[in-house]
């Protein structure tokens, strides 16, 4: 029996694929980001007394992760569990606790969580990051009993310097294949970015036909399409604001175990 799902979620491709990023305008590498998840106010990383650490745009593009879970996982303290291939379910733990235990936001704004905690958004699209900030450990007291063991902070692709195109091609085993491609930067008071991407994987049977002569022998495919946008008019030194939108569809098949 082979089933459909739709999810607002990102592709999962797998680890053994090339990407190959065009960048018009090269980005200054940031020697001491500012980080706003640890106190929630602004301040440089090296003034914080929490464990966090800053995983910026540059550092996504060199690390030729194809998503979230495999990019985070090489910090400190940070572990990921998935039960299958692309569009299967991702769990995070932060320093030993639970999945439930962790606050992920989007942009300041927290993630869903289904009927036993866990979050339902635990992957996303690489394309649509400018970087992103893990803050580990118990901070209940400034996120709620769910930060007990820390909070992963998203944050999406911010306008800024001259106006510039990017993207990326992937391709990889499996009929795996992605492309993303972007518009953004700043023009005065106003910044802006809109970027697409859409990433295919052929996919594998979940079941051994050799084991049940019941199993259906088909691969198990996952698409993803993402749109994004961004603008903002700074109105002064600590005000800004602006409209934002972000949309992410995926489609992905699996077996019944009947």
């Amino acid at each position: 029996m082979k089933k459909s799902i739709r999810l607002r979620a990102c592709a999962l491709t797998p680890a053994l694929s090339l990407a190959v990023a065009a960048s018009v305008q090269a980005q200054p590498m940031e020697i001491n980001p500012v980080v706003v998840s640890a106190t929630r106010l602004a301040q440089p990383l090296s003034q914080v007394l929490s464990s966090a650490s800053v995983i910026t745009r540059q550092e996504i593009e060199k690390s030729q992760a194809t998503s979230l879970a495999d990019l985070i996982q090489r910090e400190v303290g940070v572990e990921f569990g998935r039960n299958g291939g692309p569009g299967s379910v991702t769990s995070f733990f932060l320093r030993g606790q639970d999945s439930k235990n962790l606050v992920m936001l989007i942009d300041g704004v927290r993630a869903q969580t289904d009927g036993i905690g866990s979050l339902t958004l635990t992957d996303f699209p690489l394309a649509q990051i400018e970087r992103i900030e893990i803050l580990r450990g118990n901070v209940a007291a400034l996120y709620g009993e769910s930060a007990v063991g820390g909070v992963i902070q998203v944050i999406t692709r911010q306008g800024k310097g001259q106006p510039s195109a990017y993207g990326a091609v992937t391709a990889g085993s499996r009929g795996t294949q992605g492309v993303s491609a972007g518009y953004g930067g700043a023009a005065g008071d106003y910044s802006y970015d809109l970027n697409f991407s859409k990433s295919v994987s052929g996919g594998f049977s979940s079941m051994n036909p050799n084991q049940s002569a019941r199993v259906n022998p088909d691969r198990d495919a996952y698409v993803v399409e993402s749109v994004a946008g961004k603008l903002e008019k700074k109105v002064s030194a600590d005000l800004s604001i602006g409209l934002r939108f972000s949309s992410i569809q995926a489609e992905s098949n699996y077996d019944d175990k009947s």
